[in-house]
């Protein structure tokens, strides 16, 4: 939409970055009007890390504004894909969040920060009192050094100042200035909030900035942004339904609190981000402090409830699928304790009709035994074998007999056998004893 021009400001004698509108047919009402809205958002902010606007005029009809010259380079350009030092990345986004607090206060959202919109300059060329001679002598001297090991200076958070550019896509919250019309996207797919890629213009406030500066930590802990596909709608698809992958699977040592802040920002629903860009600069103090954070990392159920409403299509099928298997399961289960349960019903009847058959066989036995008794037992004149053979043949009845309901009459019956065989035995003596007194007084 613009043009930058490295240029001198002839009234201070300065060097300034002159911006002005592409000259030219081409040019449509609505870039002018975004453009004049850039310069007023720009004007109205006054911060040492926000670059700074001098002077704002126009041309042949065209407007243009004089900006501080920033030297250094771009964060994207001296990053190349290298990522930096946890500390010093949370150095640079704390600094970059208060500056963005700063624009919100003053209800400017800026709607695309990335590195590329962030400006680093040399803190040796920001100093005060400096004499222009020594001033060019010192930078030019910073410049080379940081040329010959941009790496070092990277690393170095004190050797420079980062500075908030390019707010031609700023949105003034308390007007239609800078405003886009529903369903317009307007941001970089890599950087933009998810509110941003689905074109919801309304709903993009200082969240949509809270975001932006989570993918900028991600990529200063990881070397790349979190959404980065083959075309811009891939990566705009996978802002809207992709949640990113933790730091720490492309930095194992990445802190687990720096980590839990960064995907704190980078929640899908601007709710759940942090409420201010100040309250995501204290929480990096915090950590820098070694002070306990705020943030917490998502749940296992909250994850899960994110995936879903995400993707219910998918998570019903998935659930379809899941309930199909509990279901085979159950059934399986179910049949497998019914044939369980059968088997056990067969063995059990088998076991019990071989228990009938034992106690039959035991029963004969024991009858033929008791019976055996018995009949020894049957003479008039009973013999002292005749009760020992008794006495052997109903001991042997009721030897080891099982506890089984049908041989409790014939145990008893045994038992009781062998109560009377003495009996009998005393009986036969005294018969015997008096048969032999009387005979005795027949026949003196």
């Amino acid at each position: 939409m613009g043009v930058v021009f490295k240029a001198r400001q002839l009234g201070l004698k300065r060097q300034v970055a002159l911006k002005m509108m592409r000259t030219g047919a081409g040019v449509r009402p609505h870039e002018l009007k975004r453009f004049r809205a850039e310069a007023e958002a720009v004007a109205h902010l006054r911060h040492p890390n926000i670059v700074q606007i001098h002077e704002v005029g126009e041309q042949d009809g065209y407007p243009y504004f004089c900006l501080e010259l920033i030297e250094g380079g771009s964060l994207n350009k001296r990053l190349a894909g290298a990522p930096l030092a946890p500390k010093a990345a949370a150095e640079l986004v704390l600094t970059l969040a208060r500056a963005m607090h700063y624009a919100h206060q003053r209800g400017i959202v800026h709607r695309d920060l990335k590195p590329a919109n962030i400006l680093l300059a040399g803190v040796r060329s920001q100093e005060a009192g400096v004499s222009g001679r020594e001033a060019g002598v010192r930078g030019q001297e910073s410049t080379d050094r940081r040329d010959a090991d941009a790496d070092s200076w990277l690393l170095t958070p004190d050797s420079w100042i980062p500075k908030v550019t390019d707010f031609g896509l700023a949105k003034r919250l308390d007007s239609e200035v800078g405003g886009t019309r529903t369903g317009e996207i307007m941001g970089t797919p890599s950087y933009m909030s998810p509110e941003q890629a689905s074109g919801r213009s309304k709903d993009v406030g200082p969240p949509a900035d809270i975001y932006a500066l989570g993918t900028i930590l991600y990529e200063l802990l990881t070397g790349r942004p979190p959404f980065k596909a083959a075309t811009a709608l891939d990566t705009v698809l996978q802002v809207l339904h992709t949640d990113p992958l933790p730091p720490s699977q492309f930095l194992p040592a990445c802190p687990r609190d720096l980590e839990t802040i960064c995907l704190k920002c980078l929640q899908k629903e601007p709710q759940r981000r942090f409420a201010s860009a100040d309250a995501l600069a204290e929480d990096l103090r915090r950590y820098l402090a070694g002070e306990p954070i705020l943030a917490r990392p998502a749940s296992m159920r909250e994850r899960t409830v994110k995936w879903v409403r995400r993707k219910p299509v998918k998570a019903a099928l998935i659930a379809a699928g899941v309930l199909l298997i509990v279901s085979i399961f159950g059934a399986n289960v179910y049949l497998n304790r019914e044939l369980v349960a059968a088997r056990a019903d067969a063995t059990r009847k088998t076991q019990e009709t071989e228990r009938i058959k034992h106690v039959d066989v035991l029963r004969q036995d024991r009858q033929w035994l008791l019976a055996g008794a018995e009949l020894a037992l049957t003479g008039k004149d009973l013999k002292s074998k005749d009760l020992e053979k008794a006495e052997l043949l109903a001991k042997q009845a009721t030897d080891k007999i099982p506890d089984e309901p049908e041989l409790t009459e014939l145990k008893n019956k045994a038992e009781q056998l062998l109560v009377d065989i003495p009996r009998l035995r005393v009986a036969s003596a005294n018969y015997k004893n008096l048969r032999q007194g009387r005979d005795a007084a027949r026949h003196p």
